[in-house]
């Protein structure tokens, strides 16, 4: 008998995470006889894989004009290192949300996590009830997106002095004046 060698070969793009099972039909003719074999083919496609460690983030109430940082964790539950893309992540991220720091320059490796600081800065455009998203991503196309949720309020008025104005003692027929300032 004779050998023949051939090389099979499972070349996963970036959207081609998961399993994946398909078959190969071999059909050997030989001098006397075709045989018909098949072969199952398995394989896995891995790929950057962030994953956020919440899927909401509730901020409570905030007022216009008001900016919070707040922290989320970032891991690489995928199969090869990925870096974040700031630049891309604020493209798909929801406004008043930025992503404005992810620690750390290197890649995330498979299983390592980072913070990852997510900037809220509510305008009159977002008073009322906010739902916004902050995503993720990659220098590829995975990315990850949670949903930041909480009420933007108008912010008080502020009015200076804020307790009592005195006049002191003014004589009949004269007049003193104070100033009174209101900030909204």
């Amino acid at each position: 008998g004779e050998e023949t060698q051939f090389d099979i070969s499972f070349d996963p793009g970036s959207n081609d995470i998961g399993e994946f099972d398909t078959t190969l039909r071999l059909q050997i003719d030989g001098p006397l006889r075709t045989t018909n074999r098949t072969v199952r083919l398995s394989a896995t496609g891995t790929g950057p894989e962030p994953s956020l460690s919440m899927e909401e983030l509730d901020i409570g109430s905030m007022s216009v004009g008001q900016s919070i940082n707040r922290t989320v964790t970032l891991e690489n539950t995928g199969g090869v290192p990925f870096t974040v893309d700031r630049s891309q992540s604020n493209t798909q991220t929801d406004a008043p949300v930025t992503v404005s720091e992810v620690s750390g320059s290197n890649p995330l490796v498979p299983g390592e996590d980072r913070p990852v600081v997510l900037t809220i800065s509510p305008t009159e455009d977002d008073i009322g009830s906010l739902a916004a998203s902050g995503t993720v991503a990659t220098q590829g196309d995975a990315s990850d997106t949670l949903t930041v949720a909480g009420e933007v309020q108008t912010p008080d008025a502020l009015v200076t002095p804020d307790d009592t104005i005195s006049f002191g003692s003014t004589a009949t027929g004269s007049a003193t004046q104070q100033a009174v300032t209101i900030n909204n």
